[in-house]
């Protein structure tokens, strides 16, 4: 038996819907979309009618869409995208603390490459200041980027105040909004300057497509990441693919149509969660103070490290710890440190997040897991081998970080 999947912020399960839709063009259509001919022609209008769907959930212009292979190269084409072009002034570039690693990396290689960085960190409650990120503006200043919902803490931003903050600076406003989309409201159409990224494997769609979002007079004035045969006006060459634009349209249609039910059930799952976790004698500490998402949870359990809570589980949980894995070697999480709260207790801290397919015999179970894997650890003490502030290797898969 496979174990219980509470990991919805890592990545989502595509839909039944999602793989209806896509199921014909993994098989009898194969057109290539850019292609001058029927065949062609079909495989394109698929595409086009995958941007409405993506438009009327987020109210934006289907032209304002670029495809990309997912989030990470959508954050990165609108941070180099923007600082790198000749045509937007200013060299300075403005993040949070708390964003997805492909934003602080690509940050980092533009500061390494001649360009000014500003990091704001978090309140303690996790919520990025208003008041401080218009401290940080200046008149060469070129971008900010702030995520709209933490992938760790499930926080909510604001950025639509950002945004318009922003605009009467006349600065250019980026949300990473991979983990918003489809659960906060996201209207596009009133954020004439900001540019936002999303993946469809966030809600419920296929794995290796996502977007940027944005207008067609900054698109006119960015740069491409890489060259190739002029796709999607020049911003992003590469054949698009069919079927997977076509899942991610779908997911997008289903995200407009189910995000108020969705928000609903999730909400109450999560208080049922806590309150079973409270029957069973651990008391989970939330990690953040401010507005979170229904659906993704940090969670600190006093005195028992994440890392061995998460190995002890694995075989009924698939559940992430509140830290980043790096490497195959375990450090505190870096979203929890720039909020303030101690390397000890981020250590402490694992992530657990629902999904539209959770229910209430799963978190039943997941309870039941989860207690019984405090209880040991608690029982038998610190485990050697999994000391997280040792920097000793673990029995785990190297990689990224997971948004």
């Amino acid at each position: 038996m496979s174990p219980l999947y509470f990991d919805f912020a890592a990545s989502t399960p595509l839909a039944p819907e999602v793989a209806d839709a896509m199921a014909p063009w993994l098989s009898g259509l194969y057109g290539n979309p850019h292609s001058d001919h029927l065949t062609g022609f079909a495989a394109a209008n698929a595409i086009e009618r995958a941007k409405d769907q993506v438009s009327s959930l987020l109210s934006c212009s289907p032209e304002d869409i670029i495809l990309t292979s997912g989030a990470t190269e959508a954050n990165n084409l609108a941070l180099k995208g923007v600082l790198l072009s000749n045509s937007i002034p200013g060299r300075h570039l403005i993040v949070s603390a708390i964003e997805h690693k492909c934003i602080l990396e690509a940050a980092g290689h533009l500061e390494d490459s001649g360009f000014d960085l500003t990091i704001i960190p978090p309140a303690a409650d996790g919520q990025i200041r208003i008041s401080d990120v218009s401290a940080a503006l200046r008149d060469d200043t070129a971008l900010v980027s702030i995520m709209a919902v933490n992938n760790e803490t499930g926080v909510i931003q604001p950025v639509r105040e950002l945004a318009r903050l922003c605009e009467a600076r006349g600065v250019f406003f980026h949300t990473d909004a991979a983990q918003a989309v489809g659960r906060i409201e996201l209207d596009f159409d009133v954020l004439p300057n900001t540019l936002m990224s999303l993946s469809a494997h966030k809600i419920y769609g296929p794995q290796g497509i996502g977007a940027l979002i944005a207008p067609r007079q900054i698109q006119r004035q960015m740069v491409p990441l890489f060259h190739g045969g002029g796709q999607q006006g020049g911003i992003r060459s590469g054949t698009i693919p069919t079927a997977l634009c076509v899942g991610l349209g779908r997911a997008a249609e289903l995200a407009r149509e189910r995000r108020n039910e969705d928000n609903t059930y999730l909400s109450d799952i999560r208080t049922k969660f806590v309150h079973l976790l409270r029957e069973r004698e651990c008391v989970p500490e939330l990690n953040a103070d401010a507005e979170i998402v229904p659906g993704i949870m940090s969670l600190r359990f006093s005195g028992v490290d994440a890392a061995e809570l998460v190995l002890t589980v694995q075989k009924n949980l698939s559940i992430s710890m509140g830290s980043a894995c790096n490497a195959g070697s375990i450090e505190p999480s870096y979203v929890l440190q720039a909020m303030g709260i101690p390397s000890s207790h981020a250590n402490e801290s694992v992530r657990i997040s629902f999904g539209r397919t959770t229910t209430k015999e799963d978190i039943l179970e997941a309870a039941d897991a989860l207690a019984a894997g405090i209880r040991r650890i608690r029982d038998r003490g610190e485990s050697p081998g999994v000391i997280s502030e040792s920097g000793l290797q673990l029995p785990l898969p190297t990689g990224g970080n997971p948004q």
